[in-house]
């Protein structure tokens, strides 16, 4: 760890004759064949690149190393749908100039946690986080009933902001409004998108949930049991938030 003016950052790596900063970022959520950072929102990982833009400004050489904890990945995406001002900070920097750089690296690893090939730099899609990753999107609203003992999902039409923080939100559908006050707890899960997949989204939900339920005519999403405990939840938020982008690649 080294200390930079008001900032902690992890390296300071030199070859003699110059100097650069380094902030390095574990990686362990993949998809298909690609890969994305971050499980929630990281208000020190934006200041820290922030930080670093500042520094390359005034030509220090600076950069951010993501190191991919799989063989398998071969792309490397910031996940924007949790942490999209961290994504959005990384894409203006790259459109940039200056002495910033972003790279990202895959580690095979064997089952003993031994290594088990050399490390190997992977692409960023930027030309996927230009395209798709923006403040618009769904909210699949995870709701959970105590009395019940069930929990249902919601799904959000397409907004002009998403906040990830914003937890509990009747408002935002008016026709399910007594519906979500009901709740004992709400969560939500953004999925962004600059595409219309209200009925992809739908449509996968109802493949994997228990029942359908209808509330003022829209579809309510029901289970037994809480989804994120359940492997076929967790593939199909996967899908649509990943392994979905790989369509947007020319290979």
């Amino acid at each position: 760890m080294v200390f930079w003016g008001k900032s902690l950052f992890d390296l300071l790596v030199s070859d003699g004759s110059s100097e650069m900063i380094l902030e390095i970022k574990s990686c362990s959520l993949f998809g298909g064949s690609s890969l994305k950072n971050h499980d929630a929102p990281s208000l020190r990982a934006v200041k820290h690149v922030k930080d670093l833009q500042g520094l390359a400004a005034k030509g220090k050489k600076t950069g951010v190393i993501f190191i991919v904890q799989s063989g398998a990945p071969e792309f490397f995406i910031p996940d924007f749908h949790t942490d999209y001002d961290f994504a959005e900070r990384l894409f203006q920097i790259d459109e940039g100039e200056g002495a910033f750089e972003v790279k990202a690296f895959k580690i095979p690893w064997n089952e003993d946690f031994s290594f088990c090939g050399k490390p190997r730099e992977i692409p960023i899609l930027w030309d996927v986080l230009s395209s798709e990753a923006s403040p618009f999107g769904y909210v699949l609203l995870l709701c959970q009933f105590n009395k019940r003992k069930e929990y249902a999902i919601v799904i959000s039409p397409r907004l002009e902001y998403v906040d990830y923080n914003d937890m509990r939100r009747p408002n935002m559908i008016p026709s399910l409004k007594a519906f979500l006050s009901m709740a004992d707890s709400i969560r939500s899960i953004p999925v962004r998108t600059g595409q219309d997949l209200e009925a992809v989204l739908a449509n996968g939900l109802g493949s994997i949930c228990d029942t359908i339920k209808h509330f003022n005519g829209k579809p309510i999403f029901m289970f037994q049991e809480n989804p994120l405990s359940k492997r076929s939840f967790i593939q199909y938020l996967l899908s649509v938030r990943i392994d979905r982008l790989e369509e947007f690649l020319s290979i």
